[in-house]
């Protein structure tokens, strides 16, 4: 049978105000020190293999430090508090199908906006996951990163935090779909965000119905590591991205 869907939150304005602000704090620091140190040193800040890492850790760190240091502790509240408590053996394995379907759906969403906008079809994520191309040292890290620990940060923050405080303010659904917007709105370029909204909405549903924030952890996590294996699978087999 499915957990019974959530019915409150655990986190006020305030919280989420805190975690905002910690979030940016952390981000808008590291920018600031790296922009200093390229002045000092003369260096250019272009489009590395190191910089994309750097940045991916830093998106975790920001996320996931915030949460718990501005919420969970600074609360006094527990793990089991966002949800991080096991789904059923059902929820599991719709996970896992769902994960697999978010695949082609995130894909064929892109594709369209890009079409109906009538701009190029392309990856334009490349230049962020694979700026210099194929290297195992890219390869693992963007794996690590963008394929795990980018998904479990964000799910902590917009399944956890974000979408309970607006449910509990207006309601599922509007919970659901301004979380998700905000979700994709983070992701920058139209077509990306676009697919990212509808995948946060799904994985929005998918947390209010299991009760669980592992299940949406593990469909992101599919969706991402799929879509960064394949990307480098091509680059080694010396397929056009471009």
């Amino acid at each position: 049978m499915d957990e019974a869907p959530a019915t409150s939150s655990p986190w006020t304005g305030k919280d989420v105000l805190l975690i905002v602000l910690g979030i940016l704090a952390v981000l808008l620091a590291a920018l600031l020190a790296l922009r200093l140190w390229a002045q000092a040193t003369g260096a250019e800040i272009e489009p590395s293999n190191l910089l994309s890492t750097a940045l991916g850790l830093l998106e975790g760190v920001a996320l996931i430090g915030s949460v718990y240091l501005l919420g969970i502790r600074r609360r006094g509240l527990d793990w089991d508090a966002v949800g991080l408590r096991l789904p059923s053996l059902q929820w599991f394995i719709r996970s896992l199908w769902l994960g697999l379907a978010a695949i082609p759906l995130s894909a064929l969403t892109a594709l369209l906006v890009q079409l109906l906008l009538n701009r190029p079809v392309e990856n334009v994520q490349l230049e962020f996951l694979a700026p210099e191309g194929f290297s195992w040292f890219a390869a693992l890290s963007m794996l690590v990163l963008g394929g795990f620990v980018a998904p479990f940060a964000e799910e902590l923050f917009f399944r956890a935090v974000l979408y309970p405080w607006m449910r509990a303010r207006w309601g599922v659904l509007p919970g659901m779909l301004v979380s998700g917007v905000l979700f994709g709105a983070v992701h920058g370029e139209i077509s990306v965000a676009a697919a990212a909204a509808l995948l946060g909405f799904l994985l929005a549903w998918v947390y209010e119905r299991s009760s669980s924030l592992w299940p949406p952890v593990i469909i992101h996590v599919i969706n991402n590591a799929f879509k960064i294996l394949l990307l480098y699978a091509l680059i080694a087999a010396g397929a056009p991205l471009e």
